[in-house]
């Protein structure tokens, strides 16, 4: 190496050993903040006061909040006053004149009926019924004895809902009409002949009868208190969707249908209960069906499709769209 060669390294090593000393005291040395003094006693009094100055009015801002919120509560208890009820506690049965042509399902059950029994008389009435004696209204569906007893009292149905009698019209108007018929058949007797009024199904007494479920029709179900022909359709229907009941406790897979209703029924073994081949049945009968659902039915025609016929449920038993208990309830409706 010439001295020219190393007269110019040296050159340059001093170089970047200044650019990077610069950089130092640039980066590191001039962020750091230069120590001061510490305060006076005069500016520490002057901070102390200010400091206090900003607590008191800090503490007096959260006493005048606390104030007017209080002041707002009070102020909307009294103007719109609420009631919390717990939807555990018993509700509370009132009794009080009503008409029950008119009165809504929320006054139904201030009386003490349930909601599905409400429900039931709201249907009555949009269907065109009318009570037209408070002994008409011992017909509601699942009305009990008792409470009828409680309730009639209170019934009172206004003059247009009530059927017009001979003893509704005065004597004067009877003679005129007798006279205007020559002696015959009053014209009162014409003029108020309305059709025979619809016969109804005598009910059961409790514990006087047990139906069976698989054979029993809509004339017998509707003689248990609480169904009509609305839910002695439904009861038919689902037997037929299902091929036949099991078990009474599947009377309250249907909606709606009153509680408590079970223990009016029975159910023999299972003999006659429709069994469905697995194998066998098409796509569409196997998805009709209550208890498989569109997934479960696609498993089940897959698993055939690619393994062959189906030996027994517990070929499903890997599958994630079935569980023990969709087994259980499927056992009694398929063979294999």
């Amino acid at each position: 190496m010439s001295k020219s060669d190393a007269r110019g390294f040296t050159i340059l090593a001093v170089v970047l050993a200044a650019v990077a000393l610069g950089c130092y005291f640039f980066l590191y040395r001039a962020d750091k903040p230069a120590p001061t003094s510490p305060p006076s006693d005069e500016e520490a009094k002057e901070l102390e006061a200010f400091r206090q100055i900003v607590r008191q009015d800090s503490i007096a801002r959260e006493e005048n909040y606390a104030e007017y919120t209080n002041a707002f509560y009070q102020q909307n208890a009294r103007r719109a006053p609420k009631k919390h009820y717990d939807s555990r506690q018993r509700r509370v049965v009132e009794t009080f004149p009503f008409n029950p042509n008119t009165c809504d399902s929320a006054t139904f059950v201030r009386l003490g009926l349930p909601s599905w029994m409400a429900s039931n008389a709201m249907k009555y009435r949009r269907k065109g019924g009318i009570w037209h004696s408070p002994d008409d209204f011992a017909r509601l569906y699942g009305l009990s004895e008792g409470d009828y007893n409680r309730l009639k009292p209170y019934i009172v149905i206004d003059e247009r809902h009530r059927k017009k009698t001979y003893s509704d019209r005065p004597a004067s108007h009877y003679a005129a009409s007798h006279a205007a018929t020559g002696g015959g058949t009053p014209a009162l007797a014409q003029e108020d002949a309305q059709p025979a009024r619809p016969v109804y199904p005598k009910k059961y007494q409790e514990g006087e009868t047990v139906l069976d479920l698989n054979t029993c029709d809509t004339a017998e179900l509707k003689r248990i208190p609480g169904i009509g022909s609305y839910y002695a359709r439904k009861i038919c229907k689902y037997r037929d969707e299902l091929g036949g009941y099991v078990s009474t406790q599947q009377l309250s897979e249907i909606a709606d249908l009153p509680e408590g209703i079970e223990k009016w029924f029975s159910t023999a073994q299972h003999s006659n209960v429709r069994k469905i081949n697995v194998n066998k049945a098409s796509f569409k009968e196997l998805v009709h069906h209550p208890y498989l659902t569109y997934e479960q039915v696609r498993e089940i025609t897959n698993y055939i499709r690619k393994y062959g016929p189906l030996q027994s449920w517990n070929d499903l038993r890997i599958s994630p769209y079935f569980t023990p208990d969709d087994f259980h309830r499927l056992e009694p409706y398929f063979t294999f």
